[in-house]
């Protein structure tokens, strides 16, 4: 369990920046399912990560790899006030 103020991270697949990149990420979503790739492709996953409560989201990372873009993403756990103000 995540102590309210600590740090998630999290490395996820994302949209290339050009057509290698794209082609590259194509071989990720024949593997693991195009439907369940989906969301982390239309770069969904921070606003993902902040409706589960997390806040400062922020991608810290992009690396081109032989398997497509690989992002690195930082959020932190509302404080246990914080969540209290927002009803969380």
């Amino acid at each position: 369990m995540l102590r309210p103020g600590g740090q998630f991270h999290v490395a996820d697949w994302g949209e290339g920046e050009n057509r290698a990149l794209r082609a590259r990420g194509l071989m990720v979503r024949v593997f693991d399912g195009f439907l369940t790739t989906a969301d982390n492709l239309k770069g969904l996953l921070p606003g993902l990560m902040r409706s589960a409560g997390f806040e400062d989201v922020e991608q810290t990372a992009h690396y081109p790899t032989a398997f497509g873009s690989l992002r690195l993403f930082r959020a932190r756990k509302r404080e246990a006030g914080e969540a209290a103000k927002l009803g969380v």
